[in-house]
């Protein structure tokens, strides 16, 4: 067991990856705000194409729910802008989606669409209030057990003996 934090963008590079012993690959390739655009509306068009990359080169996937909102669900203020940072998000997806039954449909969607290829999720990459800005409303100290618990529902209502995984408890300083 070994593995990276997102595929190699090169063949060369996946090939003498996968020489090295790397047979996982943990990736964000279904980001809320890249599979649902708009309320109900799914497309996994480039989630697939993620997807298959990946496991052409011989890896396994931890698929990362990075996100815990996207931009039509999200509680910031239509008028918050600028960039999450080096991750070059808008900073809305770092906010409560107004919902926590739309957060457990994305996951279910999710779950199912990739059901029998994906059977580890990890909750939030680096689940760090700050990314929404210092007026965010995320409180992960205080929700993150809420994601976690809906996704676990969503995705075991889809694949009983798929396996879900919390991030870092280091970032939740409270």
């Amino acid at each position: 067991f070994l593995g990276i934090n997102h595929a190699f963008v090169s063949d060369l590079y996946m090939r003498r990856a996968k020489a090295m012993g790397v047979t996982w690959v943990r990736s964000w390739f279904c980001k809320w705000e890249d599979v649902e655009r708009a309320q109900g509306k799914f497309d996994f068009g480039e989630a697939d194409t993620q997807y298959q990359w990946i496991r052409q080169h011989g890896a396994n996937v931890l698929l990362c729910l990075s996100d815990p909102t996207s931009e039509w669900a999200s509680t910031a203020p239509v008028t918050l802008s600028g960039s999450t940072g080096g991750e070059a998000q808008s900073p809305r997806v770092w906010w409560q989606p107004k919902s926590f039954t739309d957060y457990e449909r994305y996951v279910r969607e999710v779950a199912t669409h990739f059901k029998g290829e994906v059977r580890h999720y990890e909750v939030f990459n680096e689940p760090v209030d700050g990314k929404g800005g210092e007026s965010g409303n995320l409180d992960l100290a205080h929700t993150y057990t809420m994601f976690l618990e809906r996704a676990k529902s969503a995705i075991r209502a889809v694949s009983p003996e798929s396996r879900l995984m919390g991030t870092g408890l280091g970032y939740l300083k409270d």
